[in-house]
C-alpha cells in the first residue's frame, strides 16, 4: 500500500527507500520473534501434547524468515510484478509437496513437517534474489514521508489476516490440543476435506 502510493506520488526511489527502511525493522522483529519462539517452545510441545520439542524449533525459520518476505512480497506487488509473484505463489506449494514426497520416500515421513519451513525459505531467497536484481536507485531525500509507517492500514490488514487464519485453523489447533494425536490427524484431514468443498 505506502510502496505503491510513494511510487505514484514520488517516483521509485522513494518506495525503494521505504523498503528499506520496513525490511530492516522487520528484520529486528524477526530476531525478537525467533528468540519469544525458542523461550517459549518448551510450553508449546507441552500445549500441542509433542514428545520432544524439536518439531517446534524447526518452525523457527517461518517466523524468522516469515516476516521479511512478506516485506519483501509487498513491495513487489507494489510495482505491479505479477509474473514475480506468480512465481512466488506456484514456488511454495511446489517447494513444499516436494520435500515432503522426498522425506517419505526416504523413510522420514515423521519429518515431512519440516517441508513447511523448508519452503519458506525457498522463497524468501527467491524474493531476496529477485529484488536483488533491480537497481535501487539514489537515496530518496523525503525521509520523513518515507518514516511515516500506515499503521491504520496495517492494523486493518492484520486483524483481517488473522480473523481469516483463526476461521480456518483454530479448530485444528484446538483438536490438536484435546484430542490423542490420531484422532487429531484425522480430524485435521476431516477439516481439509470439509474447506475443499466449502471453497470450491
Amino acid at each position: 500500500y505506502k510502496s505503491g502510493y510513494l511510487i505514484g506520488r514520488q517516483g521509485e526511489e522513494a518506495a525503494f527507500s521505504f523498503w528499506r527502511y520496513v525490511r530492516r525493522r522487520a528484520v529486528f522483529i524477526s530476531v525478537i520473534f525467533s528468540v519469544l519462539w525458542l523461550s517459549a517452545s518448551p510450553f508449546i510441545a507441552e500445549f500441542f501434547k509433542l514428545s520432544n520439542i524439536y518439531p517446534v524449533i524447526v518452525f523457527l525459520p517461518v517466523i524468522l524468515f516469515g516476516f521479511i518476505y512478506h516485506v519483501d512480497t509487498g513491495f513487489i506487488s507494489s510495482r505491479l510484478r505479477f509474473g514475480s509473484l506468480a512465481a512466488l505463489t506456484i514456488l511454495e506449494p511446489s517447494v513444499k509437496l516436494g520435500f515432503a514426497v522426498l522425506l517419505v520416500f526416504l523413510g522420514l515421513s515423521y519429518w515431512s513437517f519440516s517441508a513447511i519451513p523448508i519452503s519458506i525459505i525457498a522463497v524468501f531467497l527467491t524474493a531476496w534474489f529477485i529484488l536483488a536484481g533491480n537497481k535501487a536507485g539514489k537515496k530518496s531525500d523525503t525521509e520523513s514521508e518515507i518514516r511515516k509507517f500506515p499503521i491504520k492500514f496495517f492494523i486493518a490488514a492484520l486483524v483481517s489476516g488473522l480473523s481469516t487464519i483463526a476461521f480456518l485453523n483454530f479448530d485444528v489447533v484446538l483438536a490438536k490440543h484435546y484430542l490423542l494425536p490420531s484422532d487429531a490427524g484425522r480430524y485435521a484431514l476431516v477439516s481439509l476435506i470439509g474447506k475443499i468443498i466449502f471453497f470450491s
